[in-house]
């Protein structure tokens, strides 16, 4: 992982990019500029995907419909139906426990060449602190999520559960928790902005965390989704078991496949050989479904 101290030469790495469709963060230090959405994304917002759709027990059920990304970088329709989905899951794993401590980190730019680099180091930078406050407090769980400034840089919410800190941070303890907080996330390569309360209403918190809707948290229009961050970075993080599940419908009886054409283009020939996949495809579902 490179070192936020070195600056990168950018003329070489200009050079490397063009292998990689220009998609080094490093040309010309911006990287907004040469930032591209994700194929599914702009398949949403075109309408440029269908969904092929049919029952597992009776395939004479079957229609077309527009693909949805349901993703957290697509403004609108999807990322409302993404935050809404996190809200629940992360509401549910702070309702399991009790005695947790809010924490905000930062990244200083001067002393990273650019803000993807950043986000691309922000797991390792906070891998190092959370063994940090291991060593000292105990075991922590933790659900993160990260957000972009008005300023294009990351800064990451944490919520943290562990008796120990919470106990520390009671009254005006958290002052002196911050104090060694601002050291040691500075030497593990954050910045020196940092915050931290021992948190008082779950709910709020929660929405706050997700961006749920502005409703819940009684902010602005601010948005302050990382869109500008690596492609598959995930928004937001947890310790292992601590999120649930994302729900599925074990009962649904519909199955089908993703054809790469807008449901406006489909025509007769085209549905006739979805048709023709669908009679190959659902053959051993049927089998499953009547055995």
């Amino acid at each position: 992982m490179p070192d936020p101290e070195i600056q990168y030469d950018s003329e070489s790495s200009k050079k490397v990019a063009c292998q990689y469709e220009n998609k080094s963060p490093f040309i010309n230090g911006k990287s907004d500029k040469f930032f591209r959405e994700p194929r599914y994304v702009n398949a949403c917002e075109n309408a440029e995907w269908s969904l092929f759709i049919w029952s597992k027990t009776d395939p004479e059920k079957r229609f077309l419909k527009p693909f949805k990304c349901h993703s957290w970088r697509h403004s609108g329709e999807c990322c409302r139906w993404k935050g809404a989905q996190d809200f629940v899951r992360v509401n549910e794993a702070i309702a399991s426990r009790r005695g947790w401590v809010y924490i905000v980190l930062t990244f200083d730019s001067s002393r990273w060449k650019d803000e993807w680099m950043a986000y691309k180091s922000g797991v390792r930078l906070w891998d190092k602190l959370r063994k940090r406050m291991i060593r000292r407090w105990g075991k922590i769980k933790y659900i993160q999520t990260w957000e972009r400034h008005q300023s294009g840089w990351p800064h990451v919410n944490i919520l943290v559960h562990c008796p120990l800190l919470f106990a520390d941070c009671d009254g005006n303890g958290w002052k002196k928790v911050r104090k060694w907080l601002e050291l040691n996330a500075i030497q593990c390569g954050f910045g020196m902005r940092t915050w931290i309360e021992p948190m008082k209403e779950g709910k709020q918190m929660a929405g706050y965390m997700t961006k749920l809707s502005r409703e819940l948290i009684g902010a602005g229009t601010k948005n302050q989704i990382p869109v500008n961050a690596p492609a598959h970075f995930r928004r937001i993080r947890a310790s292992v078991k601590l999120l649930p599940k994302v729900f599925k419908s074990e009962n649904s009886d519909f199955t089908g496949m993703l054809t790469c054409s807008p449901k406006s283009e489909i025509d007769r020939e085209k549905t006739m050989k979805l048709y023709k996949l669908q009679e190959k495809k659902p053959k051993l579902m049927q089998e499953k479904v009547l055995t």
